[in-house]
């Protein structure tokens, strides 16, 4: 199982990306200084239904609580960058 984090581009502002996101993923987080929308499903974004990551502030994923393993991100700033986190102890082996 790989450690490193998984860094997602979103290149295109306003754009919905997908992300399949590991077994054992931690938290989410961009690496600029804005805020990112993350949807459950397709489409969900642009429907208006999703939880917005505030800047600074990391995604904590727990499987138990969403169901699905792939995550919806888009941003109102292009050239965003997210960074996919393992597990805290996997990250830190």
């Amino acid at each position: 199982m790989t450690t490193d984090p998984i860094i997602l581009p979103l290149t295109i502002a306003n754009k919905e990306y997908s992300q399949v996101l590991p077994t054992r993923t931690g938290s989410i987080q961009a690496r600029q200084s804005v805020d990112v929308k993350i949807g459950y499903s397709e489409g969900a974004i642009a429907s208006g239904v999703y939880v917005t990551m505030k800047s600074g502030s990391p995604f904590y994923y727990n499987p138990r609580m969403i169901s699905s393993q792939i995550l919806y991100f888009a941003c109102e700033t292009a050239a965003t960058d997210i960074e996919i986190l393992p597990e805290h102890d996997e990250y830190h082996k």
